[in-house]
């Protein structure tokens, strides 16, 4: 909860997508020999793919883009120059290895296609926060400019057919596994539509199990309730959520920890997650400022039992299971098919060991060095 604290709220797949490297935590610091930048000729081939080569100029030339356009502080952008330039050489080696075995087989798109799948994905993202109008809207965003972003959203399709054509198109769900996930599915859907409908009648018992205790006996109840019954994570704790302050809840919970006792248990209230049993704990009142210390709010500490009332909107189709099992399928086959596109293409990559062709000693003198590729996991660009 805390906002969302109530309750607990093939991308990998993808060589590229538009827009930025989704860049992971930066630690807090870093020493300084680690921090320091080493100077690199940009004429150095940074990865090299069946003859297909990536230079630090072009790589660091991006890697500037990046930075800008995401505004990363001084102090962070060594970390963050490593971390880029490590998901933008992975996605070379993919997107190289992809394109490479369109090109084999023949796999193009026809202006039709095209447009039929920039009308797609516009229908997909539609209803999103910023979600753009238009293929233009789009490109325009794109750190790296538009020349490049047209080129890379246009391979991205082609990439996408071949997957369609080589990997999902072989798919096959079983009938049988089908059946009987849509058959769990239902089941579940039936049983969450018959909680929902009693989740008032079961907050309602609970409160009787605890009206009439008081002091630990209260307490120690509150926390048996909270770990056999409540659909929230916090009943690992017993229902307890800690201090927070005002504005921190949904407002409905909120209202009612900040008005009532403490160790009195409310009444059951409703918000968007189900029902709550809310029992303050402490409470802490606000703090002015004095002596350099900061102002403190007022808080409380509170303990809660949640019975969800969050039903599913719409009962399972076995057309949607059937999808659910079909995507889970692609996933795996997609990762086979890119691993063994890697274990026969020749990478050369001294600089970035995990994407290397790796040369394994042969078993009988004599006899020829194998080569093999080891499987990475590809970090997609996040569209901004």
């Amino acid at each position: 909860m805390k906002k969302m604290m109530l309750c607990a709220a093939a991308a990998a797949l993808s060589a590229v997508c538009l827009g930025e490297v989704a860049p992971a935590p930066a630690p807090a610091a870093e020493p300084a020999k680690q921090a320091a930048a080493k100077a690199v000729d940009p004429g150095k081939v940074a990865a090299e793919v069946n003859g297909k080569k990536l230079t630090y100029g072009e790589l660091d030339g991006d890697i500037a883009k990046l930075l800008a356009k995401q505004k990363v502080p001084a102090e962070r952008q060594e970390a963050m120059k490593k971390r880029f330039r490590d998901q933008l050489v992975q996605q070379f080696v993919i997107k190289t290895i992809l394109l490479g075995e369109a090109e084999t087989k023949g796999v193009k798109l026809t202006g039709e296609e095209l447009k039929k799948r920039e009308d797609e994905f516009l229908k997909s993202v539609a209803g999103r926060p910023g979600a753009p109008k238009t293929i233009d809207e789009m490109l325009e965003k794109y750190p790296l400019g538009k020349e490049r972003a047209r080129k890379d959203f246009e391979e991205s399709f082609v990439m996408r057919k071949l997957l369609e054509q080589e990997v999902a198109s072989k798919i096959k769900v079983d009938e049988k596994a089908l059946a009987e996930k849509f058959a769990a599915a239902t089941s579940n859907y039936t049983a969450s539509v018959k909680a929902v409908a009693g989740s008032e009648d079961k907050i309602k018992s609970l409160k009787k199990q605890l009206d009439g205790l008081a002091g630990d006996a209260l307490t120690n109840k509150f926390a048996q309730l909270a770990r056999e019954h409540s659909d929230c994570p916090s009943k690992a704790k017993g229902g307890d959520l800690g201090a927070f302050r005002r504005g921190q809840m949904v407002p409905e919970f909120d209202k009612v920890a900040f008005a009532s006792e403490p160790l009195k248990v409310s009444d059951p209230v409703k918000t968007p997650f189900g029902w709550h049993l809310v029992m303050v704990t402490k409470k802490f009142p606000a703090v002015e400022a004095k002596d350099g210390k900061p102002a403190e709010p007022e808080k409380v500490q509170a303990s809660h039992i949640l019975i969800s009332a969050r039903a599913p909107k719409e009962p399972p189709t076995k057309k949607a299971i059937e999808k659910q099992i079909k995507r889970a399928q692609e996933q795996q086959a997609t990762r086979k098919y890119i691993d063994a596109l890697r274990a026969a293409a020749k990478i050369d990559a001294p600089d970035f060991p995990a994407l290397q062709s790796r040369q394994k000693p042969a078993r009988k003198p004599g006899k020829k060095m194998s080569i093999e590729s080891k499987p990475i996991e590809v970090k997609p660009l996040k569209a901004k």
